[in-house]
């Protein structure tokens, strides 16, 4: 569960946020955000059929903070960080998705 950063910016932001990490493959990582306390409406993605990643087949760490919105995404092999979400502020209202990040 993510609190993203308060007071709310804009109106009708979502106080909780649901961070879902899924390890597709080795090479893929999925990840999703979603009100944490109202179901909604999700547009069908179409993906191949996988499953989920073992731990031992990983090639990426996933790490966050659930005070703001950190997420950082690491390759393995080289601790380098790919994704790092932590500069900036999370803004998820209804149909408004801001994320701050650097990359790699």
């Amino acid at each position: 569960m993510l609190e993203p950063q308060t007071p709310p910016r804009i109106a009708g932001q979502i106080a909780e946020v649901a961070l879902d990490v899924m390890y597709e493959t080795a090479y893929r990582l999925r990840v999703r955000l979603r009100d944490a306390n109202k179901e909604r409406y999700e547009v069908p993605i179409l993906t191949p059929k996988v499953g989920n990643a073992t731990s031992n087949e990983r090639l990426f760490s996933v790490d966050f903070a659930s005070s703001g919105f950190g997420v950082t995404v690491k390759r393995l092999s080289t601790n380098e960080v790919l994704f790092n979400s932590a500069v900036g502020p999370l803004i998820f209202a209804d149909q408004f998705l801001q994320v701050c990040y650097v990359s790699s």
